[in-house]
């Protein structure tokens, strides 16, 4: 799935956070319309769920406990018509996935990735309460290592060591 199949991403990120750089180069250099939201929109759910009825939103970006305040009576009718949410910054729980999963029809996503990594490196659609941050994107490469940056065989703890080049054209 390409993200320019949406048409109106809803952009609130701070200019100062690193999603800001993913809503607007990966809606505006691939043709999408990027929904700024103002100071009040970022802050007041209730507005922010205006908006995001009033303008067709249709994909956006956000935490997972921003989305959680979302779901209150008065904001979830807004989460009607969007078909896709990128959740990122913050675990996404089994209780959260289920709770959107009665609020929309839209495709949850999880994804993972520091700030050094421009957002994101891993992302994965979420279809049950089995939540994993994914597969690496296209050209990237995530490798879990020791205190002494060598590999550590899969299922052993260790840190995400991130690699590769970054492509906002396809990132799922």
């Amino acid at each position: 799935m390409e993200i320019s199949q949406y048409r109106h991403i809803l952009g609130i990120a701070n200019i100062s956070f690193d999603m800001f750089s993913f809503e607007l180069f990966c809606s505006t250099l691939l043709g999408n319309t990027l929904v700024l939201a103002n100071e009040e929109e970022q802050k007041n759910l209730v507005a922010m769920s205006k908006l995001i009825q009033k303008q067709h939103v249709d994909f956006f970006v956000t935490t997972p406990s921003r989305v959680e305040l979302l779901l209150i009576d008065e904001c979830a009718p807004c989460l009607k018509e969007v078909k896709a949410i990128l959740l990122g910054g913050e675990k996404v729980t089994g209780g959260l996935y289920h709770k959107l999963k009665l609020a929309t029809d839209a495709k949850i996503y999880n994804s993972y990735g520091p700030t050094e990594a421009t957002s994101a490196c891993t992302n994965k659609l979420v279809v049950s309460d089995d939540i994993t941050v994914g597969k690496p994107l296209s050209n990237m490469q995530v490798y879990i290592c020791d205190a002494n940056l060598n590999l550590v065989p899969i299922g052993v703890a260790g840190e995400i060591c991130v690699g590769g080049k970054r492509s906002c054209k396809r990132i799922f």
